[in-house]
């Protein structure tokens, strides 16, 4: 589960960034229905399952339902726009191009 913290930062930044964040993001997995932390048209085609590097159990089991998943780190418990936006700009956006953030640039850490 994703601390208080980081669903208010992810909060701020859906509010400040123009984007889709949903904190109550109900799945049924195999082991019963969880709640994640969702970022829209980010990531992949289906978006992204953000959680806390203490809590990766999932991923491999949203990864075969097509997520796109990141464990984040403590640093992502408070909004900061410029690490927000690198972030979502690695991710790379995959919404509908006539909805893409004026702020998105698509450049990924590693180029």
């Amino acid at each position: 589960m994703n601390s208080k913290d980081m669903i208010d930062a992810w909060r701020k930044a859906g509010q400040d960034l123009g984007i889709k964040v949903n904190p109550e993001f109900t799945l049924r997995l195999k082991d019963g229905r969880k709640e994640f932390l969702f970022i829209q048209d980010f990531g992949g085609p289906k978006g992204t399952i953000a959680t806390s590097v203490h809590d990766t159990k999932d991923f491999k089991e949203l990864q075969e339902l097509g997520f796109y998943c990141s464990a984040l780190g403590d640093n992502y418990t408070t909004y900061h726009r410029a690490l927000f936006t690198d972030t979502l700009n690695d991710w790379g956006f995959f919404g509908e191009m006539n909805k893409k953030p004026d702020w998105y640039n698509g450049k990924s850490w590693s180029s």
